[in-house]
């Protein structure tokens, strides 16, 4: 009973506290209304929570950093539009480098249904076998021209806008790894933002360069997080590696040995320093590795690790000998990117500016100390942004990541003391103003044009009209892709082939003084190409005198050099058994209908093509002119004058340019009714020969102003028997047939 009174009055207890709570909760809603609606108001904006959260935001940083990285490869064209007679031809914009119009003629070739085995426009008269399957970029070309209503040239400029920027992306979560989300969002935006990375993949610079450094770059990132992760999810990511490698392959075709070893060796690097797993799980994992291998061998042969060997050192040697180490000369001398920068250029190019390049190769050094041993999957991106430093500057692009990689590290390192140092709040952002700055203005200042202008492209277009289906084009190799794709005619040379002995056949027939062994070195190549040259070096002891005397006879023509195989025969060199079958051989007329093109690019690089094509292989050397174009210039009086300030001084026989005074030796003016030529009694001096009808002409020395090229493209002076004019649009172009002479 004692006990049912206690329990009642706790009960009692109980609802008299439950009451007065409630009394005083009622009493503090009254007195705090304005407070409850304001926690009601905010709980209303609890639908942006989801967007809030770290993965949102990275998307969105991303997000914004592929976006400015686009609006700065896109700003050239705004330019372009203001001087459409540099950049455009028949209202579709033009490139900026060479190789894009091969990727865009398999495009083309993809689409037509033209994608045969052997490609016989180029390396006429032999062809060219073709890669399967294509380059993933013609087919993605191929793919949009399919399902869009735009051309082939605007799609293809702005292909590399697009890509480009995806750098950033592995770029991030590389930094977001090695120093957290700050040390990503700096890394990813200087990467978009760096000057030589941003030429390279610019509207117009169709070619693989806009993926090649990204899937570097993804390779490491995958084979670090294969590294860091464990169980299904290391798996996941060997897949992923597996996945890019192919892709890279498709990608970058024209070098399946580079990208084995790009793609692969970060994955051996993780296998190496991290992979430890158990016993069975390892087992398993090797006995599937192995299985792919396996196949690989037994379908391409054992030879395979070989030929990806010597791949790399055909590769190697092609971008880092300079100078001659055979009989023949190295073109990597003439080719500009691949000469190797200056300091300060590579500091320019890869950063803007020296601050931001040194404060990338601190923050560099200080990620491979404190990550040293994750900082061993860097390894491929640093030795190859390392061949821009001692051989080459198309490796800046590769520079680009690994100085990205250091800022952001630098910053993050000085954004890691921010709570002991609160000044550090407001001084980081502003140091990466500093960082970002000197790359900024670069590209914002620097416009890319075409280096095959409108006229140029105009005169491959003409060439295509005014010339018969199998005809061939006899240009300098510079101009071999784009006369594909505009003319869709034969050539000797291009992009990928242009060795130096191929050069210097190409060169020849510019630099001779003998308009006929010009016109029959032409017709006797069109005929045999290069193993015809070599078959005939065969009945000579070495490859010198085979060069000369062929030089010898084909200047001849054939009833002179009948007469000297009369009396000093050739020896029998295959099916090449007597004098009339030499002949036929070395005069074989038109075999198939052959123009060759002078144009004002040759202006401009006459310096190594003149030496090419002057080349002497038992010297190993060739002559460097000197040929300076003069472009609108007009006569004033008893001067030429030309827009940049130079004048030519007729009554003295000097020019004067840049307030410097130099001797005029002679002085030639084409005009009717036949050229004046006025000698001003010197030994020593220039020659200068002026076109007024054209407003243009040439201060040079001796050697090139008797060359068939200057003959032809300035003085006019041809020998009609063995060219003939088809067009002629002096300064910009001239396209001449040839008639080389036929043994009869």
């Amino acid at each position: 009973m004692a006990k049912k009174k206690e329990k009642k009055r706790k009960e009692n207890i109980t609802q008299e506290k439950v009451s007065e709570i409630n009394s005083e909760t009622v009493s503090y809603s009254d007195s705090d209304k304005q407070t409850v609606s304001e926690k009601s108001s905010f709980s209303q904006l609890d639908f942006l929570k989801p967007f809030l959260n770290k993965t949102y935001i990275e998307i969105a940083i991303l997000v914004i950093i592929v976006l400015i990285g686009m609006s700065l490869r896109v700003q050239d064209l705004y330019d372009w539009q203001k001087e459409p007679d540099r950049a455009f031809y028949n209202g579709e914009p033009l490139f900026i480098n060479f190789d894009s119009y091969f990727y865009l003629s398999l495009a083309r070739d993809i689409v037509e249904g033209n994608h045969d085995k052997t490609e016989e426009k180029r390396d006429v008269p032999i062809g060219v076998e073709r890669r399967f399957p294509p380059p993933l970029l013609s087919v993605l070309t191929a793919f949009i021209k399919k399902i869009t209503p735009f051309s082939y040239m605007w799609i293809a400029v702005f292909i590399p806008v697009f890509l480009g920027p995806l750098i950033s992306i592995p770029i991030f979560y590389l930094g977001r790894h090695y120093g957290g989300a700050s040390m990503g969002t700096v890394s990813a935006l200087f990467s978009v933002i760096s000057y030589y990375y941003i030429y390279r993949s610019n509207i117009g610079w169709y070619d693989t360069d806009c993926l090649n450094v990204t899937l570097t770059v993804l390779s490491v990132l995958l084979a670090l997080m294969f590294a860091i992760n464990k169980g299904k999810t290391r798996y996941a990511y060997f897949a992923a590696i597996i996945i890019n490698y192919l892709f890279f392959l498709l990608w970058w075709d024209s070098t399946p040995e580079v990208v084995t070893v790009v793609s692969l060796t970060p994955f051996l690097t993780a296998l190496l320093f991290f992979y430890r797993p158990s016993k069975k799980e390892a087992l398993i994992f090797f006995s599937i590795l192995s299985m792919p291998v396996l196949i690989l061998l037994l379908w391409k042969g054992l030879e395979i690790p070989m030929r990806i060997i010597n791949g790399i050192k055909v590769v190697f040697t092609y971008i880092s000998v300079k100078e001659t180490v055979d009989i023949w000369p190295s073109i990597g001398a003439t080719v500009a990117e691949q000469k190797r920068p200056e300091l300060m250029e590579l500091i320019v190019k890869s950063a803007g500016h020296p601050f931001p390049f040194y404060i990338g190769l601190i923050g560099l050094v200080l990620l491979l100390v404190k990550k040293s041993k994750e900082g061993l999957l860097l390894f491929v991106p640093i030795v190859l942004g390392a061949l821009s430093v001692f051989y080459a500057k198309r490796f800046i692009i590769f520079m680009v990541p690994v100085i990205a990689l250091g800022v952001g590290f630098f910053i993050s390192f000085i954004w890691s003391y921010k709570k002991k140092f609160k000044f550090i709040y407001f001084v980081t952002p502003i140091l990466v103003f500093l960082l970002v700055y000197p790359s900024l203005v670069k590209v914002l200042t620097n416009t890319f044009f075409p280096p095959e202008d409108p006229p140029l492209i105009m005169a491959f277009d003409e060439a295509g009209k005014r010339t018969e289906a199998n005809a061939v084009i006899w240009a300098w190799w510079d101009h071999g892709y784009p006369l594909l794709f505009w003319a869709n005619r034969g050539t000797i040379g291009d992009g990928t082939l242009h060795g130096g002995e191929r050069s210097a056949y190409n060169a020849l027939p510019f630099v001779t003084d003998n308009f006929r062994l010009s016109a029959n070195f032409i017709s006797f190549y069109i005929a045999h190409g290069i193993p015809g040259i070599h078959k005939f070096y065969k009945a000579y002891d070495n490859v010198p005198e085979g060069y000369d005397a062929l030089k010898e006879l084909l200047a001849a023509g054939p009833d002179k050099t009948r007469e000297k195989l009369t009396s000093s025969p050739l020896k029998p060199v295959d099916d090449l058994t007597n004098t009339e079958k030499w002949l036929k051989f070395l005069f074989p007329g038109e075999t198939l209908p052959t123009y060759i093109l002078l144009d004002k690019r040759l202006l401009q690089t006459a310096y190594w093509w003149f030496w090419l094509g002057t080349w002497d292989p038992s010297k190993k050397d060739g002559i460097h002119p000197y040929y300076y174009p003069l472009f609108n210039i007009k006569r004033n009086g008893d001067n030429f004058e030309t827009p940049e300030g130079l004048s030519l001084d007729l009554r003295k026989g000097v020019f004067f340019i840049e307030n410097k005074q130099a001797a005029i030796k002679s002085l030639l003016i084409v005009e009717p009714p036949r050229p004046n030529e006025i000698n001003f009694g010197r030994q020593e001096g220039s020659r200068v020969e002026i076109i007024p009808k054209f407003e243009y002409g040439a201060i040079m020395d001796e050697p090139i102003a008797r060359s068939v090229f200057n003959q032809i493209f300035l003085r006019l002076m041809v020998d009609k028997r063995f060219f003939e004019p088809v067009i002629i649009s002096t300064p910009f172009f001239q396209i001449w047939k040839v008639k080389g002479d036929v043994a009869q």
